[in-house]
């Protein structure tokens, strides 16, 4: 009985490391994109969890990690006039617990100003340590609002989620 269950449990394990369910995250997308003529731009995910960072160029950087390399799974990027739009890549249809995709993202804000700046989870975290750049700050648990820079009322900056979670550490 007792070597069923070594086997069992041996076997278990073994299978989940070969559909992804156990082991690491690794960096499997990196884009770098130019925002020239972009004014706007919108992120959209849903239980990802979303880093937001401030990155050093004037170019928004996305980081993609996850447990299984597949390209049908990297972000979705699409632009129309001056506004981005970033929108999560295919997942698995099958999501049970030997077959779990893990998941998180990093963004790097630009250092430029923007008119606007959207991220959305529907039940992903998102976390920030860019305060620094917020001014006049709205919060509650499933939204952050407020405006990016002194004095730009215009550069406005949302984070939503529907029963994720938002950590934003704000220094006052």
């Amino acid at each position: 009985m007792k070597i069923v269950f070594s086997f069992l449990v041996f076997f278990l394990a073994a299978f989940s490391v070969y559909s992804g369910g156990i082991g690491e995250v690794q960096l499997v997308n990196e884009q770098t994109i130019p925002l020239d003529n972009i004014s706007d731009i919108d992120i959209f995910y849903r239980s990802e969890g979303i880093t937001l960072l401030t990155g050093d160029t004037n170019s928004l950087v996305i980081k993609e990690y996850m447990s299984r390399d597949d390209s049908s799974y990297y972000a979705n990027i699409t632009s129309s006039g001056n506004k981005l739009t970033i929108r999560r890549g295919n997942r698995p249809l099958s999501s049970g617990f030997f077959n779990q995709l893990r998941v998180r993202v990093e963004v790097y804000i630009p250092r430029h100003p923007l008119l606007g700046f959207s991220v959305e989870t529907s039940s992903g975290r998102i976390s920030t340590p860019f305060d620094e750049r917020l001014s006049s700050p709205v919060s509650d648990r499933r939204l952050v609002q407020g405006t990016v820079g002194e004095g730009s009322p215009g550069n406005s900056i949302n984070i939503r989620t529907s029963s994720g979670s938002i950590s934003v550490n704000w220094r006052r």
